[in-house]
């Protein structure tokens, strides 16, 4: 892992939400690393935001068009 010796993962967010995510978010509890995932507030839940533990809810962004990094990170 790059940066300062002794840095660690405090928080991850994910922004994908099928099985892949649920991996990873099953992977970062075993190593004590919170975990957040993107919703958007007409999305029904799936199983990434039952294992999270943040969700964060986006309104202002349409899904459909896919997610853009400067929509997520304001």
């Amino acid at each position: 892992m790059r940066g300062e010796p002794g840095m660690q993962i405090q928080k991850l967010l994910v922004a994908n939400r099928g099985e892949v995510a649920a991996r990873i978010l099953r992977t970062a509890r075993t190593l004590g690393i919170a975990t957040s995932v993107l919703r958007h507030v007409n999305e029904q839940p799936g199983p990434a935001h039952l294992i999270a533990d943040e969700i964060v809810e986006l309104e202002r962004i349409d899904v459909a068009l896919g997610l853009d990094e400067h929509d997520v990170i304001w």
